[in-house]
């Protein structure tokens, strides 16, 4: 799942899909370890899966969009 800013004209918003990605870090999936700036690895824990969190340009703010991934444990 790969979030996107929507560009409102005079402003930017996060997409759903950004929203949706903030929920599931903060209120479903477990951390697991914290990697190299704001990337982490998280566990659903109804199913053990694991799920690869980047944000692939550390040049804006934030980091940019989120991206999360489900990973197998050689891709964690």
């Amino acid at each position: 799942m790969r979030a996107f800013w929507i560009d409102l004209g005079s402003s930017m918003e996060e997409d759903a899909a950004w929203q949706r990605i903030l929920w599931l870090i903060h209120e479903k999936l477990e951390l697991v370890k914290r990697g190299e700036g704001r990337n982490a690895l998280y566990r659903d824990p109804n199913d053990g899966r694991l799920w690869a969190l980047a944000y692939d340009h550390p040049e804006l703010k934030d980091g940019g969009p989120p991206r999360l991934t489900c990973v197998d444990q050689e891709g964690a």
